[in-house]
């Protein structure tokens, strides 16, 4: 846009014009999000969803999560398990202010389960699946010492 400012001649002064170009800026905005959180270890990796204006850098806290600062892509392979925020950042520019957005990410370890198939509470330790979530008919411990024992007294406890 063009603005022009002009004072009227008086008092034996003439007119007087001052012209000066103004460029307008859009605000800049966005938004992130990560699918699928929490995210298991065992994921290669994961964009972001950004939606708004691109450009920006992410970063992450605490530290520990494998994130990349250009792309926003995370590798929970790479990461510790936790609760991360990630922030994105657009630098100020044209006038406007730095604007930043946040997501929040949990990466969640795989762990070790044991077949329970006579469920007393007590795994198979020699049955077993690395997951992040508990499988239906496992459990966390390897405590059942005879686990297709039909006479055992109680969890573990063989007949």
């Amino acid at each position: 846009y063009t603005v022009t400012y002009t004072i009227a001649a008086a008092g034996g002064c003439a007119q007087v014009q001052a012209t000066a170009s103004v460029t307008i800026t859009a605000a800049p905005s966005a938004t992130i999000s990560y699918a699928g959180s929490p995210l298991c270890t065992s994921v290669s990796s994961v964009s972001v969803n950004r939606t708004g204006t691109s450009g920006g850098t992410y970063s992450a806290s605490p530290s520990g999560l494998s994130l990349s600062s250009s792309t926003g892509t995370i590798t929970p392979g790479s990461s510790s398990a936790g609760a991360y925020t990630v922030t994105y950042t657009i630098a100020a520019a044209g006038g406007c202010a730095q604007v930043q957005t946040t997501a929040s990410v949990t990466i969640t370890a795989q762990t070790t389960w044991y077949a329970d198939a006579d469920a007393d509470g007590a795994g198979d330790p020699a049955t077993s699946v690395t997951a992040c979530v508990q499988p239906s008919g496992y459990v966390a411990n390897a405590n059942d010492g005879c686990p297709s024992d039909g006479l055992k007294t109680g969890p573990g406890a063989c007949g």
